[in-house]
Order: structure tokens, then C-alpha cells, then sequence
């Protein structure tokens, strides 16, 4: 399913539609990829500003999710407010892949229009490595690495959003962490 973007070649796996709220289950063993492609812009789980995703308890399994070029795997994609997203129990693995993946849970890339963030991210149970090449889960905000007026990593203040985990436990890998 591709989602409708801002002109950008969109092609993301699974997207939680405007207005949605998602609970999701997951038993065995599961692998959700972007494309790879240089030109793809996507998340492994595109989750829509109005929308939410929600991990369920009931998880007894282990859900890898990958996401490419400008894009977390479980959240935004590029230039694109991500919604809600809660965690409460399985085991997940989210990786935002290359120099241009951003949030392995969270926002994408903001660059200049009005994205690459996450209103809130809670995490309830579950064990959840989270490896993003900026930031492992949280907000990217600014427009690239090196710019001058940012990057705002994980800038809640600006982006009005929250991080809270009351549970479960968590491996960040590279980035800022949380």
C-alpha cells in the first residue's frame, strides 16, 4: 500500500490510514521492509498524524521493522507528522537505515515543511531495540546533520510531544538515544 506523501516517492508497507487506530498482534516471527530503493521514502509501518498504532500485550511474538531514507521504521516518513504510537508488550526490533533514516521509533526527516515528528511514543511492556542512525526513539527535527539551526534531536519543547515508558525494556542503539 503506498501512502499519498508531499510529491516525494512514498512506498511504505503497511500505513495506518488517516483517522485510524490500529491494535496490533503479532505471533512468530515477522520482517515489514521499506524499499531500498534511493528514491523510496518510507517507513516500514507509516503511521498518519491522525492516526495510532497499538502494540498489544497479546503479542507473544517478534516483529522486525525497517525503514529507509529519510523515514523511522515504526512512525513518520519523510517531511510527514507521524501519529501516536504505544507499546505495551512483544518483541519488537524497528531500524532506520543510511545516513538519511532518522527515528528508529518516532519522526522522520523534517525539512522545512511541517514534519518529522511524533506527537507521543509510550512504552508500556515488550523488549524493544530501537537502532536509528540519529536517533533511536524520539523526534528528528531540523534539516540535516549539520545545520546550523538544528538538529533538534528529540527537542520535545519544539515539537510538542513525550517519550514515556512506564514498562517493559529497552536497547537503544546509535543515534541519541532516547
Amino acid at each position: 500500500y503506498g501512502a499519498a506523501g508531499n510529491g516525494n516517492n512514498i512506498a511504505s508497507p503497511i500505513v495506518i490510514a488517516d483517522g485510524a487506530k490500529a491494535w496490533v498482534t503479532f505471533e512468530g516471527a515477522n520482517h515489514i521492509e521499506s524499499g531500498v530503493d534511493s528514491t523510496i521514502l518510507s517507513a516500514g509501518i507509516a503511521i498518519t498524524a491522525s492516526s495510532s498504532i497499538i502494540f498489544t500485550a497479546k503479542s507473544t511474538g517478534m516483529v522486525d521493522v525497517v525503514g529507509f531514507r529519510c523515514s523511522a521504521a515504526i512512525g513518520g516518513w519523510h517531511d510527514t507528522k507521524s501519529g501516536m504510537i504505544t507499546i505495551n508488550g512483544g518483541t519488537i526490533s524497528a531500524t532506520s537505515t543510511s545516513n538519511l533514516g532518522y527515528a528508529a521509533i518516532g519522526g522522520g526527516h523534517f525539512s522545512g515543511n511541517d514534519g518529522g515528528w511524533c506527537p507521543g511514543i509510550v512504552i508500556n511492556g515488550g523488549n524493544i531495540t530501537a537502532k536509528g542512525v540519529h536517533i533511536g526513539i524520539g523526534n528528528w527535527y531540523g534539516t540535516s546533520p549539520n545545520d546550523a539551526s538544528g538538529p533538534y534531536l528529540n527537542n520535545f519543547a519544539q515539537t510538542n510531544s513525550l517519550v514515556l515508558i512506564n514498562g517493559g525494556t529497552l536497547d537503544v542503539e546509535n543515534g541519541a538515544g532516547v
